[in-house]
């Protein structure tokens, strides 16, 4: 009888030891767009479970695909309370609506309890609230085998042009290939202006150069911008199509192609790097043209709960760290955030390209991804004009353009 009663002592012990270690166990609610078929869901679910065993925790993880009916789950469970406590998510005016809410932290308020959070993240590309891991680049890309004077070569030693070294530099190649039969330095194809008119817009007016465009005296200024590249036509090879500029640069004929990271894949060439865009304002310095679009959120729920709060700043750097980036590149491509963070078996070009960020001032979207739908059109459609600076006809489409941006 005492035998018994002792073993049913000894039960009851252990089912409150195991009800007590379940009840310490923490529950950490997290959503991703690596769901489906991403590159980087192996990644990102193994990191998950090595973070579960390091910490004796459960996360559980509701990741999708980024559709559009995902966009709108995520933030309709802001709304209605049930936000979890990490998220990867995108920036800019998709997450408006719970960061305008105070819904999440921003890196300034988690640094000051957590001063070397994010601190691998090149600040150029580092969020006002989130933290990117990949995303893609824009910059110029040189051919080096046109740096034939030292006057020329001595162009290289610098991280960053400002604009008036850049014409001067595009003058010094034209002398240097003079024996080179319908040399220009620039590519450029009349049918995509694209790059050159988002980085000459970003580069003279700044990181809030969609804010100042609308504000006062915004035509103008859009303007000047614009006819900044009349400043460079000489050196432009003006060609008729896009296809046949950057075909050209492929060929060896030109020397700068201003383009995206995608671009780099194409290139065959040996003697190729990537340089960012010229300083053109001082004020501001280079802008980096960049497609970190997405970041891992804490919100305040998470914050605000003493049990969640370390484990969720954590999760965040574990997703994040240099090591996690490495594998998110190398699986799915693109560039980490953290520009010590290299793919297995880089490239030169891509080693240039990542490079790029942490030369740079500060990044921004392309003007063509801020504009309202359908008015971005209108200025490229006119790019003569800037390139000849037909100052009346630049005006009457900037206005047009203007006038199609509403809230």
């Amino acid at each position: 009888m005492k035998k018994r009663i002792i073993a049913v002592l000894m039960s009851f012990v252990a089912v409150l030891t195991l009800s007590a270690c379940t009840e310490t166990v923490v529950e950490l609610n997290t959503v991703s767009m690596f769901g489906g078929t991403d590159a980087n869901r192996v990644v990102y679910e193994s990191t998950i479970y090595a973070f579960e065993n390091e910490h004796n925790i459960r996360v559980k993880d509701k990741s999708q695909s980024s559709d559009e009916e995902w966009k709108s789950t995520v933030i309709s469970n802001f709304n209605t309370g049930n936000e979890p406590d990490v998220l990867q998510f995108f920036t800019g005016e998709t997450a408006k609506p719970f960061v305008d809410a105070g819904l999440v932290m921003s890196i300034e308020d988690i640094r000051k309890e957590y001063p070397d959070y994010a601190k691998n993240i090149d600040d150029s590309v580092l969020g006002t609230h989130s933290v990117p891991t990949t995303g893609f680049v824009e910059g110029i890309f040189v051919n080096l085998d046109h740096f034939k004077s030292n006057e020329a070569k001595a162009y290289l030693d610098k991280d960053v042009w400002t604009w008036d070294e850049f014409k001067a530099l595009c003058a010094k190649l034209v002398e240097d290939n003079a024996d080179v039969e319908g040399y220009k330095p620039i590519a450029y194809g009349q049918n995509i202006p694209h790059y050159w008119i988002d980085h000459l817009v970003a580069a003279q007016l700044g990181p809030d150069y969609y804010n100042v465009i609308k504000g006062a005296e915004g035509e103008d200024k859009l303007t000047n911008a614009l006819l900044k590249l009349s400043e460079i036509k000489d050196y432009l090879s003006y060609d008729e199509t896009e296809e046949f500029s950057s075909q050209a640069f492929l060929d060896g004929k030109y020397t700068f192609q201003l383009d995206g990271s995608w671009f780099g894949g194409r290139i065959e060439l040996e003697n190729i790097t990537v340089y960012p865009f010229p300083v053109v304002n001082e004020e501001y310095g280079s802008p980096l043209l960049s497609g970190f679009t997405s970041g891992f959120y804490i919100t305040k729920k998470a914050w605000d709960n003493p049990k969640k709060r370390d484990l969720a700043v954590k999760f965040v750097e574990a997703m994040t760290s240099r090591e996690t980036l490495t594998k998110f590149v190398t699986y799915g491509g693109g560039f980490a955030a953290d520009s010590e963070a290299k793919p297995q078996n880089e490239t030169k070009v891509q080693e240039a390209l990542r490079l790029v960020s942490p030369r740079a001032d500060f990044v921004v979207l392309p003007l063509g991804d801020a504009s309202v739908a359908g008015t971005y059109a209108g200025l490229v459609e006119v790019q003569a004009s800037f390139v000849n600076n037909q100052a009346d006809t630049a005006k009457a489409a900037v206005k047009t353009y203007i006038e199609g941006q509403t809230d």
